[in-house]
């Protein structure tokens, strides 16, 4: 976590959970967006049928946890989504890239899922990507993927202002928030 930059050590004290701005939220979308996009094209083209078989059945059961509200099982699962992606695809510096912003997307995932409405949009949006897939049209993917990424950050940002507001003793944006009780482990 702390390669990720989510926790902050401070000389002998004890590690401190770091917080992501607005900011910082509205950029690792951006990011994340630019490879989920060049991803998603290129998987179109490349894909088999049973790669993209593949891709179904991950994003079924990405619908089914999301029928049952359970964010905890999305995160993974969306985490095995674009994994696949990029093991079909095989381009090795994405892939690199994005494991250094896994934690920080899955931390920005779990608070956008939180603003009402927003986990039911992403399965439209995501179904969305899937059918342009399936059709073989990758503008159309790639078009989709890209807003459904602008709709995940708006609502990340909206989530993170929300606690803001809704926490005035909170340390602003930016600030380390908690100190980690005896361990830290992975996200």
């Amino acid at each position: 976590m702390k390669r990720e930059q989510l926790i902050a050590v401070q000389g002998r004290r004890s590690p401190l959970v770091a917080r992501l701005t607005a900011k910082q939220a509205v950029e690792i979308y951006e990011v994340h967006a630019t490879f989920e996009s060049l991803l998603i094209r290129r998987f179109t083209e490349k894909a088999s049928p049973t790669e993209m078989a593949e891709l179904r059945a991950i994003f079924t059961a990405v619908r089914e946890a999301a029928s049952r509200d359970a964010v905890d099982e999305i995160v993974p699962l969306m985490r095995r989504f674009n994994d696949h992606l990029v093991g079909v695809v095989d381009h090795e510096l994405i892939r690199d890239l994005l494991r250094q912003l896994d934690a920080r997307i899955n931390w920005l995932r779990v608070r956008a899922m939180a603003r009402p409405g927003r986990l039911s949009a992403s399965m439209e949006e995501i179904g969305a990507v899937l059918a342009a897939v399936e059709r073989g049209d990758a503008e159309a993917a790639v078009n989709a993927m890209a807003h459904s990424s602008t709709n995940a950050r708006d609502a990340a940002v909206e989530q993170l202002r929300l606690e803001d507001q809704q926490s005035p003793g909170r340390q602003p944006e930016g600030a380390t928030r908690r100190r980690l009780r005896n361990s830290v482990t992975a996200a």
